[in-house]
C-alpha cells in the first residue's frame, strides 16, 4: 500500500507549526528597569542618587532628596558630591589589592604573614591565611575582631581556629584592614624605613601604612581615571551628612569623619558617579586591573560579598554586589551598594540615611528584584 506522505504533511502543517514555535523570548528593558528602582527608593530616604550603566557606559543618573538637611541647612543631593562608601570600600580594596599582587608576582595563595611587620608576634595558626581567605572573609577571624593597628596585631599574636581557615564565610573589617598594612608591605619592607626616636615603631607604622594604603589606591585605581574628589575623609567645603529617615529629618546630621586609620573594610568617600565609573573600567576595560585579575576577583567573590551575589530566586545567573553600611547609636548612617548584573548592567546606589523600607542589606534583594522584573516579551 502506497502511503501519499505529501497529503498527510499537508495536513498536519498547522498544527506541527504550533506544537515546535519557539516560545516567545524575554528582552531585558532598561528604562523599566530605571522604573523599578524608583518605585523601590523612593520615599524611603533623606536623600540618595545612583547612576544605571550598560556597557560601561551611563544610561540613567538620579538625584533625590537632600545630602545636607533639616538644622544643618539645605543643600539637594548630588551624583558627583563624595559620600562616605562603608563597606563598598571592600570591593575599592580587593581590586587594588590584585592588581598590586599581579604586579608583584604574589598568588592569591600565598601566605599573608610573610607581608605584615616582622617585629610582630604571629601565631603558628595565623601564618596559615592566604590573600584568597582574607579577600572571601574565610580567613576564621571572627566578625567582632577590631581593625585598629594594635588589635590587628593583636589579632595576628592570637591566632585563629586552624579548622576555620578556607571553610565558611565569617564577615569581618579585620579580613580588609589588614590589606591597609599588607598593601604597603607589597610595595616596600616598612620596617627598614623607621628611624625615629621620638615615637614607637608601631605609633608611626599606624600612620605611614595608613597613608601608604590610600596614596596607592589614587595613584593606581582613581588618577588614571581622572577621580580627583576621593578620600579617606570627608570631601568638600560642605561634606555630606548623614541622617535617621523619618524620625531624624530635622535634626542635627552625623558627620562620620576621619577613617585613614580604619580604612581597608571601610573608610573611602567617593561620589555615586565615581564609584559607578570605577567598576566600570574594572568589569569592562584592562585599564585597571587585567582580565585574569577580573576574573579571579568574580569566579572567587574576592571583595564581592557571594551571599548577596549567588540567590536562587534571581532569574538570571549571578549578580555580582558589594553592601555597604554604617549606622551609629542614633541611627544615623549611610547605605551603599555596587552590583554587576547580566546584560552588561551595572548599578551605584549611594543613600544617607538609614530608616527607610528599604532596610539595610535588603536593598541589594531590591535592586535583584528590579532588574528581574524589567525584562519583557521581545515584540
Amino acid at each position: 500500500m502506497l502511503i501519499n506522505l505529501s497529503v498527510i504533511l499537508a495536513g498536519c502543517e498547522e498544527d506541527i507549526a504550533t506544537e515546535f514555535a519557539a516560545p516567545p523570548s524575554n528582552v531585558f528593558d532598561i528604562a523599566l528597569f530605571k522604573e523599578n528602582v524608583d518605585d523601590y527608593l523612593e520615599g524611603n530616604s533623606t536623600g540618595y542618587c545612583y547612576v544605571i550603566a550598560q556597557d560601561g557606559q551611563v544610561v540613567y543618573s538620579e538625584e533625590v532628596g537632600e545630602r545636607i538637611s533639616g538644622a544643618d541647612g539645605s543643600e539637594d543631593q548630588d551624583v558627583h558630591a563624595a559620600m562616605y562608601a562603608a563597606s563598598v570600600s571592600k570591593a575599592i580594596t580587593a581590586v587594588a589589592a590584585l592588581k598590586l599582587m599581579e604586579d608583584e608576582g604574589i598568588s592569591i595563595d600565598d601566605k599573608v604573614w610573610q607581608y605584615l611587620p616582622s617585629h610582630w608576634t604571629i601565631h603558628a595558626n595565623f601564618k596559615q591565611i592566604s590573600f584568597k581567605n582574607l579577600l572571601q572573609h574565610k580567613s576564621g577571624i571572627d566578625e567582632d575582631a577590631g581593625y585598629d593597628y594594635a588589635s590587628l596585631k593583636a589579632l595576628a599574636a592570637a591566632g585563629v581556629s586552624l579548622g576555620d581557615i578556607g571553610v565558611d564565610s565569617e564577615y569581618s573589617n579585620a579580613n580588609f584592614g589588614l590589606f591597609r598594612i599588607l598593601i604597603p608591605y607589597m610595595i616596600q619592607d616598612q620596617d627598614n624605613l623607621f628611624n625615629s626616636s621620638e615615637i614607637s615603631i608601631d605609633d608611626w607604622l599606624d600612620n605611614v601604612t595608613a597613608t601608604t594604603y590610600k596614596i596607592y589606591v589614587k595613584i593606581n585605581l582613581f588618577e588614571p581615571l581622572n577621580i580627583f574628589n576621593v578620600d579617606t575623609r570627608p570631601v568638600g567645603v560642605q561634606p555630606t551628612l548623614y541622617y535617621s529617615f523619618p524620625t531624624g529629618n530635622g535634626q542635627s546630621g552625623w558627620s562620620i569623619g576621619d577613617r585613614t586609620l580604619l580604612a581597608g573594610g571601610g573608610g573611602w568617600y567617593i561620589s555615586c558617579y565615581d564609584l559607578a565609573k570605577l567598576f566600570a573600567y574594572v568589569r569592562f576595560t584592562d585599564e585597571i586591573i587585567s582580565e585574569e585579575s577580573r576574573e579571579l576577583m568574580d569566579d572567587n567573590f574576592m571583595g564581592w560579598d557571594k551571599g548577596l551575589s549567588e540567590s536562587a530566586s534571581y532569574e538570571h545567573g549571578t549578580y555580582h554586589a558589594k553592601n555597604g553600611g554604617f549606622i551609629n547609636d542614633d541611627d544615623q548612617g549611610v547605605s551603599t551598594l555596587v552590583k554587576n548584573f547580566p546584560e552588561g548592567v551595572q548599578i551605584s546606589i549611594m543613600i544617607n540615611s538609614r530608616g527607610g523600607n528599604y532596610g539595610a542589606l535588603d536593598i541589594n534583594d531590591g535592586m535583584g528584584k528590579a532588574f528581574d522584573d524589567a525584562w519583557v516579551p521581545q515584540q
